[in-house]
C-alpha cells in the first residue's frame, strides 16, 4: 500500500460517474507485453489502433488534467491517503488485498446493501452493467506497484465472477501520488485521452501490464 501525506481537506462528497463501456473486459491474470519502453504511451495507443494525431494532441495539451485533479480531490475528501483504495458500496478496503477479501464484502453487499451516496456524474468510466447492485470504486495510481499487484491478482476474478455477471459495476478513479510517481499523471492523462476514442479500459489494462516501462 502506497501512502501520500497531505494537508488538503475539502468538504465535498464523492461523485461516481456513468460513462458506460459496452461489453465485458477480461483481464489477463499474468499480463505480458512486447511493447518498447521508449514512448510507451504512444506505443500503447498504436497497438490499440487509436487515432495517433488526436491522441498526441490530447496528451500534449493535458486536455483532461482537470478531470484527473478532480478525481484526486474527491479521493482526499473521502479520506484516501494510500493506493489502491477501494470502496465497495461505500465500504473501504485499502490495500492490495486478495480476491477473497473483495468476495466477502461483495457477497455481504449483495445480501444486504449498505446505504451510501451512489449519485452519478458524467466524468468516470463504468465497467459493467450500470444497474448492477454493487458499486466498486478504486482510487489508483498507474505507477503504484500495489495497484499493479491488485490488477494482476484480484481484478480478473472480480471481473469474471461479479462484473461480467451483472452483480458489480466498476469505476477507476485517478489518485496519482505526485511526490513519489512522476509518471502517474501522464499515464492517467493518456488513459483519459484513449477514453475519448472508446478505449479507456483497454488502455488502463495496458498501463498496468507495462508498468515497468512508465
Amino acid at each position: 500500500m502506497e501512502e501520500q501525506k497531505t494537508k488538503i481537506s475539502l468538504p465535498i462528497s464523492i461523485v461516481i460517474g456513468a460513462i458506460v463501456i459496452g461489453g465485458a473486459i477480461v483481464y489477463s491474470n499474468q499480463p505480458k507485453s512486447d511493447l518498447p519502453a521508449e514512448n510507451i504511451y504512444l506505443a500503447i495507443a498504436e497497438k490499440l489502433d487509436l487515432d495517433i494525431k488526436q491522441f498526441k494532441t490530447c496528451t500534449e495539451t493535458q486536455k483532461y488534467k482537470d478531470e484527473v485533479n478532480k478525481d484526486y480531490e474527491d479521493g482526499i475528501a473521502l479520506g484516501v491517503n494510500a493506493t489502491p483504495a477501494n470502496y465497495i458500496n461505500g465500504r473501504p478496503l485499502i490495500g492490495a488485498y486478495p480476491f477473497d477479501a473483495f468476495k466477502t464484502i461483495i457477497e455481504e453487499e449483495l445480501l444486504n446493501p449498505s446505504e451510501f451516496d451512489a449519485s452519478m456524474a458524467e466524468t468516470d468510466y463504468v465497467l459493467g452493467d450500470p444497474n448492477a447492485p454493487v458499486l466498486m470504486v478504486e482510487f489508483g495510481d498507474y505507477q503504484c506497484p500495489f495497484c499493479a499487484q491488485l490488477f494482476r491478482e484480484a481484478e480478473h476474478d472480480i471481473i469474471v465472477q461479479y462484473v461480467n455477471t451483472g452483480k458489480v459495476k466498476l469505476v477507476y478513479r485517478d489518485y496519482p501520488l505526485y511526490a513519489k510517481h512522476p509518471a502517474a499523471l501522464p499515464a492517467a492523462l493518456a488513459a483519459e485521452c484513449a477514453g475519448e476514442q472508446g478505449a479507456y479500459w483497454q488502455y488502463h489494462d495496458a498501463l498496468f501490464e507495462n508498468q515497468n516501462k512508465l
